[in-house]
């Protein structure tokens, strides 16, 4: 196709006809199932579409549907809230590049090449859904590809009871037992609403600004009143970005509250009964002026508490003995000592700082028997590896031959990979992302509990050691990594399971049975929004050297520990060469190497590197840590706004070729 205009995009209208629609430029697909439905676990109103192009081939070689699936299938799925009006889903949604604002929603699509993406608009209408705008690849102007899609559905049977009410407004005409999740972000006056009491069923109660989370803006709103306590059905409960200032004692009476944030208000103390409750697993009160906690704490299920950034200066020992306690955030507070039961505490975070002066720091090794000595040079690149002459080449025609020696020793030795097609399971234990895993029989496919249910990990990505020997000497010299995740929703929620896990497979690639036998279904995950995986991705590999990013650097100076120390001084001699190196190193050598996702590589990072963050959960220097696996959101792969997704490793443990231990967080703005 050539180069073309973008298509205006037509004000919705229901199809004179009657008649469903399907089309995608020349193109009619013939839609083989559409569901609407509120969904149990994310109270979204869910759209999934399901249709086939009888004759697919033409829009397989114009690259519009990829090549993995010749059945011509395609599905698109996406949540919306702030829909309803009357017992009817209503609204529009703006969609650029897949994603949507206010609310945000991520449009996903399985079928098409993966290269494409959704521009246009979503409106819900008396009864119909319908899509009006183009496809085209991202990164480019052309082919473009006008979509039209309109579908009738049923609305009656939807079970608004499972619904996510996003303001009082939704909530006009609905019966009172009806309401049992209710978000409000547009506070219109600073008075508790009345009529939220009358809502006994509620479970789910959030006010605030939940978007511009930290831009220290407080919304005007009063003190929670007394008679909230006796909405006895509540589990969730939340305040965010609000002038509240104290909650009340009758919180105590909500024997089924589980969760209560009250993050970015202006809280100076909780109730005594806060902490006494049988059902309380987790608390978030980040950036608030809370001084000290109760002495008694007897709400045995806590086991995730945030509590950053407030003038909290010691912790009552009972909150360290509190047997499922996994994660306890604390850091920016004008802390002066902690009980030694704190050392025992999982997922303490606080300020490295701090932790060495308050608590043992010593890292012991995933096994618990001690690190093994490592060289650190095989993680950095050769002063006369070929790769650095483009950049000394930088260094030199921007004027920083001054700091030369210090700029390339931060250079790390990084594999890169570069998406080159879709997965067709054509060849067995080749790199994979996405997609399903070339297991052997000797490893089980990982499953996690939470609650009462059993769910698969998603898997990520697997890695043959073998074919990228050649390119580096820190990982295995054979065998395979494979990557999983359990759900981007336990960020912060990590419990008696994993948040995530590498397994390693050092046998011989003829064990490995092909991941196409593997088949499940959305259901066995915890929240998958595909077709029972990830698209499965191929990727090339490449040598490369990554240098650091400087936004953060003040956070992470650790990245100068040992080969680079001298630049620290001359940064703080020299008030504008952070911006200098900015300017003329960081950003022309990032441009040297563009690829999807990077082994042992720099990760750009708006506070703590995954390094730091590492150690600040699992102890140890940042810089023993490296960074395993990076990946970058690309395809169905979407790590929040855009993000990246970071496994992260002891260098003592790979050495140990000892993977039960790796830390995984999410970089995204």
């Amino acid at each position: 196709m050539e180069d073309q205009a973008l298509p205006q995009i037509p004000v919705f209208g229901i199809p004179k006809d009657d008649k469903d629609y399907f089309q995608i430029g020349e193109y009619n697909f013939k839609i083989k199932k559409c569901d609407f439905a509120i969904a149990k676990m994310s109270h979204e109103f869910l759209t999934e579409i399901k249709a086939q192009l009888i004759n697919p081939q033409k829009a397989i070689e114009e690259e519009l549907l990829d090549d993995y699936d010749e059945d011509g299938f395609v599905s698109l799925q996406f949540p919306c809230l702030g829909i309803h009006k009357n017992g009817i889903p209503t609204g529009e949604f703006v969609l650029e590049e897949d994603k949507t604002n206010g609310p945000y929603f991520y449009l996903r699509r399985n079928g098409f090449r993966y290269s494409m993406s959704y521009y246009g608009k979503i409106t819900f209408q008396d009864g119909w859904m319908g899509y009006h705008g183009y496809m085209k690849p991202t990164y480019q102007d052309s082919p473009v590809y006008p979509v039209k899609i309109y579908k009738k559905f049923d609305y009656s049977k939807l079970n608004w009871r499972e619904y996510h009410f996003s303001s009082m407004d939704e909530t006009e005409g609905v019966a009172d037992d009806v309401v049992q999740y209710l978000k409000i972000e547009k506070i219109k006056t600073p008075e508790f609403p009345s009529k939220i009491l009358n809502f006994k069923n509620l479970k789910t109660l959030h006010f605030g600004n939940f978007k511009n989370y930290y831009d220290n803006i407080s919304t005007p709103f009063d003190d929670i009143p007394e008679a909230i306590g006796a909405l006895s059905e509540l589990q969730s409960f939340g305040i965010i970005n609000c002038t509240t200032s104290k909650l009340p004692d009758s919180m105590g009476d909500l024997k089924n509250l589980e969760t209560l944030n009250v993050s970015n208000c202006q809280l100076t103390k909780f109730p005594d009964s806060i902490f006494q409750l049988p059902k309380l697993t987790y608390i978030f009160a980040a950036n608030n002026q809370i001084a000290s906690l109760p002495e008694v704490v007897t709400a045995k299920k806590l086991a995730s508490i945030s509590l950053e950034k407030n003038q909290l200066k010691t912790l009552p020992e009972a909150l360290a003995k509190l047997p499922k306690l996994n994660s306890l955030k604390i850091t920016d507070n004008p802390l002066n000592t902690l009980p030694d039961a704190f050392n025992k505490v999982k997922g303490l975070e606080m300020n490295i700082k701090d932790k060495r002066r308050l608590l043992d720091f010593e890292y012991r090794g995933a096994d618990g028997k001690g690190v093994s000595k490592w060289n650190n040079d095989l993680f950095f690149t050769e002063t006369n590896n070929p790769l650095l002459k483009p950049v000394e080449a930088i260094i030199q025609q921007n004027k920083l031959t001054k700091y030369q020696s210090e700029l390339v020793a931060l250079g790390k030795k990084t594999v890169g990979f570069t998406v080159s097609g879709e997965e067709d399971y054509q060849k067995i234990g080749n790199h994979r992302f996405g997609g399903m895993p070339d297991l052997p029989a000797s490893i089980v496919y990982p499953t996690f509990k939470y609650e009462k249910d059993t769910y698969k990990y998603e898997f990520i990505a697997q890695i043959n050691c073998q074919e990228i020997a050649h390119l580096q000497d820190y990982l295995p010299r054979t065998g395979m990594l494979y990557f999983f995740l359990s759900s981007l929703h336990f960020f912060g929620f990590e419990g008696k399971f994993k948040l995530a896990q590498v397994l390693y497979f050092e046998g011989d690639k003829q064990e490995l049975i092909a991941g196409k036998n593997l088949v499940f279904t959305n259901e066995e995950y915890y929240e998958m929004m595909g077709e029972g995986c990830y698209q499965g991705l191929q990727v090339t590999e490449k040598e490369m050297i990554t240098f650091p990013y400087w936004y953060s650097y003040h956070t992470n100076k650790h990245i100068l520990k040992g080969r680079a120390e001298k630049l620290e001084k001359a940064f703080e001699d020299d008030g504008k060469l952070e911006d200098k190196i900015y300017d003329n190193f960081e950003n022309p050598v990032t441009e040297l190497n563009k690829v999807d996702f990077e082994i042992n590589g720099y990760v750009f990072t708006q506070h703590e590197s995954p390094e730091l963050q590492a150690a600040l959960s699992k102890k140890g220097e940042p810089q023993d840590w490296i960074t395993l696996l990076k990946v970058a959101s690309q395809g169905d792969f979407q790590w929040g706004d855009a993000g990246d997704l970071s496994f992260v490793i002891h260098k003592s443990d790979l050495l140990k070729k000892n993977f039960s231990n790796v830390f995984c967080t999410m970089e995204s703005s």
